[in-house]
């Protein structure tokens, strides 16, 4: 599947725009580099060959391998339900990382609170590579009506983003 194929399916606008450029512009070094090559290599590539593009661009020499099948292999399949731990020992909400408990209000909001949103977004919803393009919202229609009668409004929000990185490309 090409990059522009993959783009048209996951929608077009600012999306597909990122999914394209996000590789160029996020890895600081790799940019002008990877900039020089999508102009001179401008053509349809097919997945294998972007996915080695990609390896290359991210310094992946090899992926980790999957699970494997045979059951005595070092990496082999967890098919039983009692190795799995479905009730694991989360941290303390209220317990610090270097273990003291926390005593007050200020001491949740300026300690424990920010421990657990970097927590979030390390493990939770990944970090935002530096040097991603800006994006500049804007709401092109708003309507109002109601949902399971509650009053509500819509909003049909659209994200314009910077190609200052790769001006190569129309946004």
């Amino acid at each position: 599947m090409t990059i522009r194929r993959r783009a048209d399916r996951v929608g077009r606008g600012w999306l597909a725009f990122l999914l394209t450029l996000a590789p160029v512009a996020s890895y600081g070094p790799l940019a002008a580099q990877a900039q020089d090559t999508a102009l001179a290599d401008a053509r349809e590539w097919t997945s294998e060959e972007d996915h080695r593009h990609m390896m290359e661009q991210l310094g992946i020499r090899a992926l980790r391998p999957g699970p494997s099948g045979t059951e005595s292999a070092p990496n082999a399949a967890n098919y039983d339900e009692a190795l799995a731990n479905p009730d694991p020992d989360f941290p303390g909400v209220l317990t610090l990382k270097d273990g003291r408990t926390v005593g007050s209000a200020h001491m949740w909001w300026k300690e424990r609170r920010s421990q657990i949103v970097e927590d979030y977004e390390r493990e939770v919803y990944g970090r935002i590579p530096a040097g991603v393009p800006k994006v500049t919202w804007s709401v092109a229609e708003t309507a109002s009506g109601t949902v399971g009668g509650v009053p509500v409004v819509g909003k049909h929000v659209v994200g314009r983003a910077s190609n200052a990185a790769f001006p190569a490309i129309t946004v």
